[in-house]
């Protein structure tokens, strides 16, 4: 299950990509696949943690930070069912907010060309996210990760005590918000199962897609394939 849009990064403006998709889908895998094809992840991200993502989040702690803020301001968790309305992250009481997140983008961007974000929130928040890339002028594009509803709805059984059926409604939400809200952008689809089949196929795709560079005879491949991709996890 996949599809892609080709397209050119020109020029010098600056380009970030975006990681979307379900919690438990595979985004921290496909974020850290970037980072080996030249994608600047910063150096503040969530530090790993036992039982729940053992090789890393590869989330800016900022940006995570100021997600789970807007969600809050919106009256909404992460696993809130009640869906957000594109209208609702356009309101003028996020004003402040939207600032906030244009002062910080633009300090992740200080110092790189390309730069990724990954935060599962960003799948019901992207309208808000939008309006800031478009305010700084960046070249955005997405990669969206899906997974096996079923998969995700008993990871999250496991992790959380969720019932079956709350993980089915959030995936479909952050896989429909995911697609609805980048029609006519540039964008990828992977299927994680499919990239944790042949990794060296699905980053060569997203490569290409994505004018990056991939060496899959390269020392940071090998580590990435090696060490940190694992089925089991």
């Amino acid at each position: 299950i996949s599809m892609s849009r080709n397209f050119d990064v020109m020029g010098t403006q600056k380009h970030i990509v975006v990681v979307l998709g379900m919690h438990r889908s595979g985004t921290s895998a496909l974020t850290r696949a970037l980072k080996v094809m030249g994608v600047e992840l910063g150096t503040n991200l969530l530090p790993p943690m036992p039982g729940v993502n053992e090789k890393g989040f590869w989330e800016d702690v900022d940006i995570n930070a100021l997600n789970i803020e807007l969600l809050g301001v919106l009256g909404h968790d992460w696993h809130t069912l009640s869906p957000i309305f594109a209208e609702d992250l356009e309101s003028s009481a996020l004003s402040d907010m939207k600032l906030k997140a244009i002062d910080v983008l633009r300090k992740k961007l200080a110092s790189t060309q390309c730069f990724g974000m990954k935060d599962p929130r960003m799948a019901r928040l992207l309208p808000f996210w939008q309006s800031v890339f478009s305010h700084i002028n960046a070249h955005t594009s997405y990669v969206i990760s899906c997974r096996n509803p079923m998969s995700v709805a008993r990871s999250l059984t496991a992790r959380d005590g969720f019932a079956l059926e709350k993980g089915y409604l959030l995936w479909q939400e952050h896989m429909l918000n995911s697609l609805t809200w980048t029609e006519n952008c540039p964008r990828l689809v992977v299927d994680y199962d499919c990239f944790l089949d042949d990794p060296v196929k699905e980053m060569n795709r997203i490569s290409q897609s994505l004018g990056l560079s991939f060496n899959p005879k390269g020392a940071d491949f090998l580590e990435f394939e090696g060490e940190f991709l694992e089925r089991a996890l």
